[in-house]
């Protein structure tokens, strides 16, 4: 599953809760419950921001580092209760140029928990209490 945030600045916006981004496991388990019977693995191989919004991220000043640090932040808070059958939250990308010089995209790059030198992103110091 590809649980990418639909980006949503309203007042009070739960992008945890939200079943068109981080949420959307709960859709996939009710599908295959009617359908099957029963609920399958799942597992979100890519999530986070959207990949073809992250190039743009800083055009809108709305979309900040503190608020992709904060959403990233409450989704990994929320696998600490997660259901079952959803097993993994891995947003997009831990990081670009530092893993790939030659073969990353450098629009992805403002997206990347890490930047292309190692240093750590807001994200990470959120992720580590600091």
């Amino acid at each position: 599953m590809h649980n990418y945030v639909i980006v949503d600045f309203s007042d009070g916006y739960d992008y945890v809760s939200d079943e068109n981004g981080f949420a959307l496991f709960k859709a996939y388990d009710r599908l295959a419950r009617e359908i099957l019977g029963f609920s399958l693995p799942i597992l979100a191989t890519e999530g986070g921001m959207p990949a073809d919004r992250v190039g743009d991220w800083h055009r809108d000043p709305r979309r900040t580092e503190e608020l992709q640090a904060k959403w990233l932040c409450a989704a990994y808070q929320a696998m600490i209760r997660r259901p079952e059958y959803f097993y993994s939250f891995n947003p997009w990308v831990l990081a670009n140029l530092l893993c790939e010089p030659k073969a990353a995209d450098p629009r992805l790059e403002y997206g990347a928990f890490f930047d292309k030198d190692g240093a750590s992103k807001l994200v990470v110091r959120c992720l580590r209490g600091n």
